[in-house]
């Protein structure tokens, strides 16, 4: 389970200021590895307030932030041989996806893309959720929300737990 946090919405004009992953057995849901690095930004100027308030930027806090290339160099080595699932496979790979194509670092994970949003939605529409934004799903299942400020790697451990009622316990 990936999640990322960005300077803003567009992948084309804003950047991944930090990525977490969760690494679980799809057919136990055990946790197996973890990881997270923080992504020193090239462009902080065009980035949106609102995104930095969610996520809780704050310069000092970046001090020993890796380039892109680094952390998605370390992000891909901890991925190999994972199938990508992120809470909003679209919006996050999106951006990894742009990131990958910029630094030339190339990811060796399955073509599979598996997004929690549809298929929470596929699961548990006739089960009177309305919303399936994570913190309404982990509400659902009874599961600690994430704080904020937004953190890739709580987000990613949530999503896991979620993925893990979804298909494990339920």
């Amino acid at each position: 389970m990936t999640d990322i946090e960005t300077t803003g919405l567009n992948p084309l004009v804003h950047e991944i200021i930090e990525i977490g992953c969760v690494i679980i057995d799809p057919g136990t849901g055990e946790f197996l590895n973890e990881f997270e690095v923080k992504i020193k930004p090239e462009r902080i100027e065009v980035a949106h307030t609102r995104a930095l308030e969610v996520n809780g930027y704050r310069h000092e806090d970046w001090h020993f932030a890796v380039p892109l290339q680094q952390g998605l160099q370390k992000y891909a080595d901890t991925i190999q041989n994972c199938v990508f699932c992120a809470q909003n496979a679209t919006f996050d790979w999106s951006f990894l996806s742009n990131a990958f194509g910029k630094t030339g670092v190339i990811p060796n994970i399955d073509y599979h893309r598996i997004d929690l949003l549809s298929l929470s939605y596929a699961k548990l529409r006739d089960k009177g959720v309305l919303k399936y934004n994570l913190n309404a799903l982990a509400d659902f299942f009874g599961l600690e929300q994430e704080p904020l400020p937004h953190r890739a790697l709580t987000g990613a451990r949530i999503a896991a737990r979620v993925y893990t009622c979804l298909m494990i316990n339920g």
